[in-house]
Parts: structure tokens; C-alpha cells; sequence
């Protein structure tokens, strides 16, 4: 089983020789966190609206945009071609509909299909996952790396409203989805049709919603975008006064400023705003650092690598005790699997889910022992404890026990601590070895695999 680190280094971390214009340096300008961007995030009250910027279109992407690529198969200079959604139209009118959904997909699907051009075009998506306080999501991408890189909800079409009870993040897709085609948003009929949805369909009620009761964080439009301009006007129009603080991050945002008086623009790259707020919301204890994170995906190898090479080389018809261990260290790595697994929807980076967790399975550990089911006690042990080594941001994972014997309360980190004490396991817990021996003794002779499923 191999599992994804949820921080991935090269995606976050950039270095080039003494000399070399490196890209991502250049627009990371310093700039002042707004504290009511921090007040929000931390009252979950932060919608971040996305655009094209962050993803396949930003330089670090593609050479090209999607649009000089358009302009160029229909004959346009880009400089000074029309609008986007005209283009879109026009590339329609000679070739077909399908062909352009065809490009769509191919551009998407490229990306997609290089490690290193998919981590350039995820790269804000990656950081912001485990903000575990931003939980609405509006964008005018096609592409679906907030569902992959963020675990959310896609919120398309009508139907999809059936799920908005769901506790999940959640990403409103005004313009389409890649996995829809025929919601894409992107000539100049579909436009039309898009803003009169925005006006009176109920993607555009909630999205009005979202924006009149929630600061607003735009990343990832230029000041020169028309969509962008064009939403921005919308929303004003239909909310006029009770349209809550707007902060623009973007790159050249002078102009922008002088466009949209009503909005704080900041001039620096979208990626370095949210890893300074991310920060900044770890600073303040709202949720646990992304280290933390790296540090469970570095001990479920460890515990894998263990759990495979005690189970090889003990035999448990000899040593019954050995089941608890092997049901321990399955409890351990299922821990550490699930965090992995969970760590893009921002679930882990909150400290109240893990307490729960501990929590709820503190008490189910209790149930299991009035039950005398020792093999799920030592399973929810080893649960447990990877839950509480998450929490803890000094945590030496020498310091993590990875063995277990009932009754014994001496902390067995090694095998070497397991051997020792294994010889008084008959004494430490008396009853628990008995229904060891007694589970032992049916044993088939041969190899036997110790696994306890993740169920009690």
C-alpha cells in the first residue's frame, strides 16, 4: 500500500543556482496579513473564490495559455484578440463544440499526467487542504484539483444540492466541471446563460449567500480579466451594501485597486498568501502544523516496515502474547493510513476531531474490555496512540511505543523492550493470555498472518 504524503516538499519548496530568476521567488513580495482575514479563517468564515491563475494558467504551468492557444489555432493574435468567451465561440463556429471540449480535456488531462506540471498547477490547492477552516470553495475552473487535492464536494449543477448537508469542504463550480462537460462554461452563449443562473438559479442564491454573509478572498484573477470583473460586478449589483470586506491577491495589482475601491488588494503571489495565513493560524493554536502530518506518513512506514517483520519472525503458536502486539501495530498503522488518507480535507490539521477520535475510541476500548476482547483493546491502543502522536508537535518517534503486551506498563518501544517482557506476559495479564493460548491452540500449523481488520 503506498500512501501520498500530504505535504509534498518540491511542491512547496523551490530552489535555484545564485543567479537564475527563479519565478515563484520573484512574486513572492512580503506583504501585511490582514487581520480580518485571520479573524474569519479562524471563525470559519473565509470563502476563498478562485480563478484560473491558480492552476493550469499560471506561467509556472504552461508556456501558454489556454487562450493564446486558442487564439493561435483560429488565426488571432492574442495581444489584442477579443474576449475569452468570444474567442471561445469563435474557435466553435470553425471547428465544432465537441473539439473544444476535446482541448479542454487535453489540457487538463496533460497536466494531470506530469508529476511536475501537476504539482506547479496544484500548488495553491495543495497548501490550502489542510486549512481545515475553510470549508466553501468557489471557482471558475474546469479542472477538478480542488476534489482531488482538497477533498471537496463539487457543486455543479442543481442536483448536486442533495449533498449540501454533508459536513465536507465544498467547491462551487460556476462555470462547469471537467467531469460534466456539458455544464463547461466557456462561449459566449454559455455565458449568458451562466449569469442568468447566477441571477435567479439556486447555484447563484447560495453563491450569494456564501458572499453576503462570509469574507471574501479573491486569488488568482488578473487585474485584466473580464471574468473576473464581470463576477465581481454581479455580485455588487445583486448585494450592493451588505457585501461583506473583499481582499484581491494578485500580482500587479495596482490597476486593480483603482477598479475595485470596495476591495483590499494585495500584491504578492496567491500560494505565499495562504501559506503566510496558514501560519499565522498555527501561530495562533487553530490548527496543528503541517509537520505534524509529514511526521504520521513518516511513521506509517516505520510501523509497516515493524509489523512485517514481527509477524515473520515470531510464531504465535509459540508466543500466543504476539497477537496483541501484531493487533496493536495494526492499530498503529491503520492511525497513521487514515490520517494520510484524510489529511487533504484539512480533518487532521483540526485539533478537536483527533481529541474526539481519542475520545470515542477511549471509550470503545472500555466496552471491549468488560467484553474480554483483548485482541480489539490492543488494537484501539495502538489507534489511539497514533492519535495522540499526531497532537503532539515535539514528538520524537523514538518516543512512540511499538509493541504492546497487556499488563505491562512499562512503554515497549523496540522489539528488544518486547522480548524482555514477553517471557512474563502469562503473569502481567493472566486472563488475556489464557484466551491467547486457547485461540492459539486452533491454529493451523504453517504460516499464520496476524491482522486485525479496522473494525471492532
Amino acid at each position: 500500500m503506498t500512501e501520498r504524503l500530504p505535504v509534498d516538499v518540491d511542491s512547496r519548496e523551490h530552489t535555484h543556482a545564485p543567479g537564475e530568476d527563479c519565478w515563484i521567488c520573484r512574486h513572492e513580495v512580503p506583504f501585511s496579513l490582514p487581520e480580518q482575514v485571520v479573524e474569519a479563517a479562524m471563525a470559519g468564515r473565509l470563502v476563498v473564490f478562485a480563478g484560473a491563475g491558480i492552476s493550469t494558467e499560471s506561467r509556472t504551468t504552461f508556456p501558454v495559455s489556454f487562450y493564446e492557444s486558442v487564439c493561435d489555432s483560429i488565426g488571432l493574435e492574442p495581444e489584442d484578440g477579443p474576449p475569452f468567451e468570444t474567442v471561445m465561440s469563435q474557435f466553435c463556429e470553425r471547428y465544432s463544440r465537441s473539439q473544444l471540449l476535446q482541448a479542454i480535456r487535453s489540457r487538463i488531462e496533460y497536466c494531470s499526467s506530469y508529476p511536475g506540471v501537476y504539482r506547479m498547477a496544484t500548488r495553491f490547492h495543495h497548501e490550502l487542504s489542510t486549512i481545515h477552516l475553510v470549508k466553501e470553495v468557489v471557482t471558475t475552473n474546469w479542472d477538478d484539483f480542488f476534489e482531488k487535492e482538497c477533498g471537496a464536494i463539487p457543486m455543479v449543477v442543481a442536483a448536486d444540492y442533495a449533498f449540501w448537508d454533508l459536513p465536507q469542504r465544498k467547491v462551487f463550480k460556476i462555470h462547469g466541471s471537467l467531469n460534466n462537460v456539458g455544464s463547461i462554461v466557456a462561449t459566449e452563449d454559455d455565458y449568458r446563460r451562466c449569469y442568468r443562473n447566477l441571477r435567479s438559479g439556486v447555484l447563484g442564491a447560495t453563491l450569494k449567500h456564501l458572499l453576503a454573509t462570509k469574507t471574501v478572498l479573491f486569488v488568482g484573477f488578473s487585474f485584466s480579466d473580464p471574468d473576473f470583473g464581470r463576477i465581481y460586478r454581479l455580485l455588487q449589483r445583486q448585494l450592493g451594501d451588505v457585501l461583506p470586506p473583499q481582499f484581491i491577491v494578485t500580482r500587479g495589482g495596482t490597476e486593480l485597486a483603482a477598479r475595485f475601491p470596495a476591495a483590499t488588494v494585495i500584491d504578492t503571489d496567491g500560494t505565499f498568501f495562504v501559506s503566510t495565513l496558514k501560519n499565522e493560524l498555527v501561530a495562533r493554536g487553530a490548527m496543528l502544523p503541517d509537520e505534524n502530518l509529514v511526521r504520521a506518513g513518516a511513521m506509517y512506514a516505520k510501523v509497516a516496515d515493524e509489523h512485517i517483520r514481527f509477524t515473520h519472525m515470531v510464531d504465535v503458536k509459540e508466543h500466543p502474547e504476539a497477537a496483541y502486539a501484531a493487533a496493536y501495530q495494526d492499530g498503529l498503522r491503520d492511525a497513521f493510513a487514515r490520517i494520510l488518507a484524510l489529511a487533504n480535507t484539512g480533518f487532521y490539521s483540526d485539533r478537536e476531531n483527533i481529541l474526539g477520535i481519542i475520545d470515542a475510541y477511549d471509550r470503545a476500548e472500555r466496552e471491549k474490555r468488560r467484553a474480554r476482547e483483548y485482541g480489539s483493546v490492543a488494537y484501539i491502543e495502538g489507534f489511539v496512540n497514533g492519535h495522540v502522536y499526531l497532537l503532539d508537535d515535539e514528538e520524537d518517534s523514538a518516543g512512540l511505543p511499538l509493541y504492546f503486551i497487556h499488563g505491562c506498563v512499562k512503554e515497549l518501544l523496540t522489539f528488544d523492550d518486547y522480548a524482555d517482557m514477553a517471557g512474563r506476559a502469562h503473569e502481567l495479564h493472566k486472563t488475556a493470555f489464557r484466551y491467547a493460548e486457547r485461540a492459539a491452540r486452533r491454529l493451523e500449523p504453517g504460516v499464520t498472518v496476524l491482522h486485525h481488520p479496522p473494525f471492532l
